[in-house]
């Protein structure tokens, strides 16, 4: 999993749009942009392939692995929108299952587990590089 910014991230609407992205931070505004930006994408059925998701504590991997498997109404994109995730919450096993299912995004989604500020008490680097969750 790779942390990317803003730049990174317009190229990625304007190329290959599809893939699992985590929106976290402090900058909600942000954050907002750029998940209506995604979610405009999908132009067509959008009652049928754009979906927010609000997983329960209770097997949330499942639930997520069900919206995976979904395929698209008549559109070459489907949009889903994860929240309510808690990831510090989840088992070993749970986040092995998240990542297995993270790097097998189907091409033709678009799924952003978004995350309040608050949603993830994180005190230490995050992965893969050298900031705190505090400094973005």
């Amino acid at each position: 999993m790779t942390v990317i910014g803003a730049k990174e991230l317009k190229a990625r609407l304007a190329a290959s749009p599809g893939g699992a992205y985590l929106f976290f931070g402090e900058e909600e505004h942000l954050k907002r942009v750029y998940l209506s930006r995604f979610r405009a994408l999908v132009t067509e059925n959008t009652e049928f392939n754009v979906t927010t998701l609000e997983v329960t504590e209770s097997d949330p991997i499942s639930q997520i692995r069900a919206e995976f498997s979904r395929m698209p109404f008549l559109s070459p994109l489907r949009f889903l929108d994860v929240r309510g995730l808690s990831l510090h919450k989840l088992s070993d096993k749970e986040s092995e299952e998240l990542c297995a299912l993270l790097s097998d995004c189907p091409e033709d989604l678009i799924c952003i587990f978004y995350f309040f500020e608050c949603d993830i008490p994180f005190a230490s680097n995050i992965p893969r590089t050298q900031k705190k969750l505090k400094d973005l």
